[in-house]
């Protein structure tokens, strides 16, 4: 089971194929609900309903490290770990170097937003400045040195309808991260058809030692040793705002957990008969919460 965590902080980068389109409010005892939520999560684990193999804590946002109370977060999340698998968290890096001693004490990888490896190119996509190569390549060597909790970094680029014909991207985005010392990993823009990237897989798959073939709910997956470079493509099923009850649960920034990125459907809300339903597409309104200006919260 993926559980998502989003960040209160706000992410400014502009990228056009950003996927995070509903913006929550933020609740005051933001922080209070994730503990909350977290404790049902582990009780649920010691009482044998999930087993903690399956649990993968995903941090994401907005942007994580924008967000001012990061290191309680974390913290919290610490304060737990023994009962999930792994946590991961994806960021763009921005305030990456500023968090690192507590972002690397608690999280096991690192997913980092790249898309490309010429950095004019990057920051036109991105807008800002984001993390440079050299601190990357810093963070890299520490974690190689095995001085912290997390194991690797994965450089991510969104493949679009600008770049996936051309063979030549894909090999330098590789030699890139070769240079930074990280994984790698391409990942199609939502807004494209699967079989644009999947061609390009299938010629490095033919190429190079496969190292896994996976598949979840949401997507499949090629792993590829590319002379030393561990390189995942990923092609999705279905979009994030499609709904999976077995699969995900995102606790979004207004302190309740959904079913689904969009804020339709809160997790405690929806009791099993509900759920049977939706399942089956037969609910046709969504369960959207109303913001309490007394309690500034969402109701």
């Amino acid at each position: 089971m993926n559980y998502s965590i989003v960040t209160p902080g706000i992410c400014k980068a502009q990228c056009s194929f950003c996927i995070q389109e509903t913006i929550v409010r933020k609740s005051p005892t933001y922080l209070d609900k994730l503990s909350e939520y977290l404790d049902t999560l582990v009780d649920d684990i010691e009482r044998g309903f999930i087993d903690r193999k399956y649990v993968e804590i995903n941090i994401t946002g907005g942007e994580p490290t924008e967000y001012d109370r990061l290191a309680d977060m974390l913290n919290i999340l610490h304060q737990r770990k023994d009962y999930f698998n792994k946590i991961v968290m994806t960021t763009n890096g921005h305030y990456l170097i500023d968090n690192w001693d507590i972002i690397s004490s608690i999280i096991d990888h690192l997913n980092i937003s790249r898309h490309h490896y010429d950095d004019k190119v990057r920051r036109a996509i991105f807008g800002i400045k984001t993390i440079s190569d050299d601190e990357l390549k810093k963070i890299t060597k520490l974690i190689n040195d095995k001085t912290c909790q997390t194991k690797d970094i994965t450089l991510i680029a969104t493949v679009t309808k600008d770049y996936y014909l051309y063979m030549a991207f894909y090999q330098k985005f590789i030699e890139y991260c070769a240079s930074i010392g990280s994984k790698c990993a391409f990942r199609k823009d939502y807004n494209m058809e699967n079989w644009q990237v999947w061609s390009v897989a299938n010629h490095y798959a033919d190429r190079f030692p496969v190292l896994r073939i996976g598949e979840c709910p949401v997507c499949r997956q090629i792993v590829t040793d590319v002379d030393g470079v561990n390189v995942t493509w990923k092609f999705s099923h279905k979009t994030p705002h499609k709904v999976i009850f077995d699969y995900e649960r995102v606790f979004q920034p207004n302190g309740v957990a959904y079913y689904d990125w969009d804020c339709l459907y809160p997790v405690d809300i929806i009791d099993g008969r509900t759920l049977a339903n939706l399942v089956e597409n037969t609910v046709s309104e969504p369960y959207k919460l109303k913001f309490d200006e007394k309690t500034g919260c969402y109701l």
